[in-house]
Parts: structure tokens; sequence; C-alpha cells
């Protein structure tokens, strides 16, 4: 028996993933059905959910990081560097 589900979202995600689905050649229906269905083999969402929070300390480490990093004037003095 199929069953009819309804559920809020944003109007302009569902226009943009509904022209990726159809680029795809699949209707809504069928997009949501495959990912219904990987849900349920997967046992839970079939990707990693990440944390605005994890995903910015991550980056403000390695922008950190970069900054301690010895910096050139020039490509020249660079490839100096580089190559001896």
């Amino acid at each position: 028996m199929n069953t009819q589900v309804n559920f809020r979202t944003n109007k302009k995600t569902l226009a943009r993933a509904d022209k990726i689905f159809q680029n795809m050649g699949m209707d809504r229906s069928t997009a949501l059905n495959m990912f219904l269905t990987r849900v349920e083999a997967e046992r839970g969402l079939p990707f990693t959910a990440k944390d605005p929070a994890v995903i910015r300390a991550k980056w403000d480490k390695e922008i950190a990081a970069a900054k301690k990093t010895k910096g050139y004037k020039s490509t020249k003095e660079m490839m100096k560097a580089i190559l001896g």
C-alpha cells in the first residue's frame, strides 16, 4: 500500500532539488523513496551530518597553523627556499 507524506521545507530549496532530480532523470517521489530506502538500509542517515561549530573550529585551527608558517615575498624567494 502506498502512503502519502506531507512535510514542510523551504520553497527555494525544494525548487533547486527538483531541478537536480529532473537533471538526473527522476521525479521528487523517486528521489525521496531512494533516500528513505538508504535510511532503512543504513539504519540511519546515509551521510554524516556535520555540526557547524565543529567545522568552524577545524577551520580556525587550520588558519592558525597557516599563519605560523613562513611566508615569502616572491615566487623566486619561495623557489629558492624549496630548491636550495
